[in-house]
This record gives structure tokens, C-alpha cells and sequence, in this order.
């Protein structure tokens, strides 16, 4: 019964893909849609041709829902999902660019007993992080024969500083920080993953980080040599990491969290409160 009902929906899937203006070109900013009595969801994202650029997905409670069609219609990756009458409850759908492997939107979900679907956020996603599957060393470049910075542990979770590189056998290195170092590591030891937190309540305790500078650098590392990652302006509130580090100058540097991701910021520039 469970498989005819799937076959169904994605059988009304397809009879309105057309219907709906999925097969027009994804110029446009409706990117998905409910439709079938709001029991299939289906996203519409450019694909450049051209530089191979398509996307994957990545759904975080599969027995509540799954892939049903996924095709490339006039310029656009055109996928449908939906429930699976298995289990019901809250999901998410991670949506990347292959040429990025960064999560680029993310649709938060709530499938009902009945197999409807409610929206309850899409958008831009959440940080991603990478985990170490095996003991790793992390170096400067992404390359074997690059200098070796320091290692890591198995299981071990590092900020992922949103930037890979493909070396000449085709392996793929994540940029990383962790421990004050930021740096390489191979993918044949470490996945890319969703950032994972303990909640998704704020913390009423929780302390941040108050710009008091305009024009300030968020850096790699808690160094004038770290690379820019974002540039913050006066009066910016940014999330405390709960760590700090001191420069060779006798400086600290408050990790947080920025819109650009996650960095360090000088207490030159910036106030712990």
C-alpha cells in the first residue's frame, strides 16, 4: 500500500511540473513549491551547463521522506520529494552546488500523519563542518607534499572555512580551522557535513562580541596573517565561541560567529560582553 501511494505522488508529480511553470527557466526567484494537495515538494535551481555546476541533496530523517523524480528541464535541476508514510515529524532538505560542496538553501519541514508537508523555513542554509573519518594531518596546501601544520583525531569536528580544492589525482581537500590552525585536510580522511548543534534555542547566557571599529577584519585565524573571511562594521553583534587566543603582539582574538562564518576578530577592534 506504502509503495502504490509513493508511486502516486510522484505519477502527480510529473503530470505538474508544467502546470505549475517548473519547466520555464529558474531565472525567476520561486525556486519551490508545494503542490498535490501540499503532499509533494518540488525545487527548481539553475544549472550551469557549461561548468558542470548541478546540485545534490541531503534529507535528515529519510524515513519520513524522500526523493521521488529528479531531471534537468530547460536550464534548471528540477527534484520532487515527499513523505513516505513511514514516520512523520520535523525534516530538513540540504540543497548544494556540486562545483561548492557548501549547503547554498535548506528547506525546514514538518511531514503530518496524513503525508501533508508544512514549510516551516526556506532559505539560506546553516554553517557546514568537516569531520575527520580517520587521523588526519592538516596542511598548508592542498597537496601531499605540502608542509604538515599539525593533526587530528578520528571523529574529530573542525569549522569548515567554505572553500575546497581538487588536487592532481582527483582528491578533494576541505580549508579547515581548528585549535588556531587553519589549513587542509584530504577528503579521504574527512566528510563535509551540516553543522550539528545541541539546540536550537538560544542560550539566554551566551555572550557575544560588539564591534567597536568600522572596516574590521574576520580572520582565519587569531593573527594579522589570517586570511579575510568577512569585513564587519561598527556596532556589529557577533556570537563568542567560548575561545580566545593571544597574538605574538600580546593581542586577543575572540572567536565567533559572523554572517561571513566563523573567525577570529581583535580585541582592538571589537568588546566581549
Amino acid at each position: 500500500m506504502k509503495q502504490l501511494k509513493i508511486l502516486l505522488a510522484a505519477l502527480l508529480c510529473l503530470s505538474m511540473l508544467c502546470s505549475f511553470g517548473l519547466c520555464e527557466s529558474a531565472a525567476d526567484g520561486n525556486w519551490y513549491e508545494l503542490s498535490g494537495d501540499d503532499t509533494v515538494l518540488t525545487v527548481r535551481l539553475p544549472v550551469e551547463e557549461n561548468s558542470g555546476t548541478g546540485w545534490d541533496y541531503e534529507i535528515s530523517n529519510p524515513e519520513a521522506f524522500d526523493l521521488l523524480t529528479m531531471e534537468t528541464v530547460d536550464g534548471a535541476w528540477v527534484a520532487s520529494f515527499a513523505g513516505t508514510f513511514e514516520a512523520f515529524g520535523n525534516v530538513t532538505l540540504y540543497l548544494r552546488q556540486t562545483s561548492s560542496r557548501t549547503a547554498a538553501y535548506e528547506i525546514d519541514l514538518f511531514v503530518i500523519e496524513n503525508n501533508q508537508l508544512e514549510i516551516v523555513y526556506a532559505g539560506d542554509a546553516v554553517d557546514m563542518q568537516v569531520r575527520t573519518t580517520g587521523d588526519a594531518n592538516i596542511r598548508s596546501n592542498p597537496q601531499l607534499d605540502a608542509d604538515i601544520l599539525g593533526s587530528v583525531d578520528k571523529d574529530t569536528i573542525c569549522a569548515y572555512l567554505d572553500e575546497f580544492s581538487t588536487d592532481s589525482r582527483g582528491v578533494d581537500w576541505y580549508w579547515i580551522y581548528i585549535d588556531g590552525i587553519s589549513g587542509w585536510i584530504s577528503s579521504r580522511y574527512a566528510t563535509l557535513e551540516t553543522a550539528e548543534y545541541e539546540t536550537t534555542v538560544e542560550n539566554p547566557t551566551a555572550r557575544i562580541v560588539e564591534v567597536t571599529g568600522d572596516k574590521i577584519n574576520l580572520r582565519s585565524e587569531p593573527s594579522l596573517k589570517g586570511a579575510i573571511l568577512d569585513i564587519l562594521s561598527n556596532g556589529d553583534t557577533l556570537t563568542y565561541l567560548n575561545d580566545t587566543a593571544t597574538d605574538e603582539r600580546g593581542v586577543n582574538w575572540y572567536y565567533v560567529r559572523a554572517d561571513g562564518g566563523a573567525g577570529w576578530v581583535s580585541s582592538r577592534y571589537a568588546q566581549l560582553r
